[in-house]
């Protein structure tokens, strides 16, 4: 037996496991939309919620129990480099943010921050600005930026959206 087989690597949890207050999130930002990144920090639109996709919060990545930061950013398209913010969970609770696990086929350890999402982007604009601008200082209190990072996810797997479940109650053959 090899010395790597006497230390079985921790199994990942669940991905619809509790987020905990001690884990990290990495928050996806192409490098071409210069949101984000080593040496201006952080804009508020680094956490837009997308106009259709994000119907349940804005996505982010949970930390090294589910990815690195070199897998969160491949969950990006291929052909495009990305940053990673982190975000440790205690600082967006403790300013009154929700962080929920949300499974998505094919993107381990996928959570949500519920406040700021694509209905409010499209109904309130004066409060999606208040959100972000809050998610910026929770963001920039303990300035973390990773990368950049090669995307290697196909364009049509890359979004927010889980894939649509098949439909397989009509009868074969009609």
């Amino acid at each position: 037996m090899s010395a790597h087989e006497d230390s079985p690597t921790p199994a990942r949890p669940a991905d619809d496991a509790p987020v905990e207050n001690n884990e990290i999130l990495y928050r996806r930002v192409s490098v071409k939309s210069q949101h984000a990144n080593l040496e201006n920090g952080i804009a508020p639109q680094a956490f837009l919620p997308t106009k259709n996709a994000d119907k349940d919060g804005i996505s982010f990545s949970r930390d090294d129990k589910y990815n690195s930061p070199e897998e969160a950013a491949a969950q990006g398209e291929v052909g495009k480099e990305f940053y990673l913010i982190v975000v440790p969970v205690a600082a967006l609770r403790a300013a009154g943010f929700t962080v929920d696990p949300l499974p998505v086929l094919g993107r381990p350890g996928h959570a949500v921050v519920r406040e700021l999402t694509s209905v409010v982007r499209a109904k309130n604009k004066d409060r999606m600005d208040e959100l972000m601008l809050e998610l910026k200082k929770v963001a920039e209190a303990d300035l973390k930026i990773l990368g950049p990072f090669s995307g290697r996810t196909a364009k049509e797997t890359a979004t927010n959206s889980p894939p649509p479940i098949p439909d397989n109650s009509s009868p074969a053959g009609s």
